[in-house]
Parts: C-alpha cells; sequence; structure tokens
C-alpha cells in the first residue's frame, strides 16, 4: 500500500493547558497550518503527546486529523495521519500529514 505525505509550518495551535485538556479528555485540537503558501487549519485527535526536552514547552504529538477547504489534493480518505512537532510557548511549530492509498 503506497503513502502520500505533505509537511509544513504550524502558524499558530493550542496553549499547554489545551493540549493536556485533550489527551485527558479525547478533546480535538485545531492548528493553523501552511501549504503551499496557503493558510489552513486542521482538526487533530491526539493518540500520543511526548514532551521532546526539559522545557515543558516542546511537543511530540500524534494523532489523526481532518481538513475542509484544503490545498492537498483531494484523496479517497479526508483523515489523515498526523505527527507534529509543537512548542507550545511560541504556538508554533511542523507537521507531516500522512495517507496510505
Amino acid at each position: 500500500m503506497a503513502s502520500t505525505t505533505w509537511e509544513g509550518k504550524i502558524l499558530e495551535g493550542p496553549g499547554k493547558w489545551d493540549l493536556m485538556q485533550a489527551i485527558m479528555e479525547g478533546r480535538w485540537v485545531r492548528f493553523s497550518l501552511e501549504e503551499d503558501g496557503h493558510n489552513n487549519q486542521i482538526t487533530v485527535a491526539i493518540q500520543a503527546l511526548e514532551r521532546e526536552d526539559a522545557s515543558n514547552e516542546s511537543w511530540c504529538i500524534k494523532g489523526r486529523g481532518g481538513m475542509k477547504g484544503h490545498h492537498i489534493p483531494i484523496t479517497q480518505s479526508l483523515i489523515w495521519n498526523v505527527s507534529i512537532y509543537y512548542h507550545s510557548g511560541s504556538r508554533k511549530g511542523h507537521y507531516q500529514l500522512t495517507v496510505k492509498s
């Protein structure tokens, strides 16, 4: 089974408290993305949240996400596997979306 991956910058996202609530209560969180010069949003169900370093602000996030009105080519599935490096202090980071086809 082949997979397609897109990567880009996170322009804005949730604060640390919102991340903690999302993982504890099963809430979805929203990230603003830059993709090919366009701004968009993805809503993510966090499946794993790992502290990246001792700053307590850097996170490695794994989850599932969905978008509306995206500029990424439409596939059979609008739900992607999401990998994120995110800094909750600056609310910026990097994302990788993967869909299997």
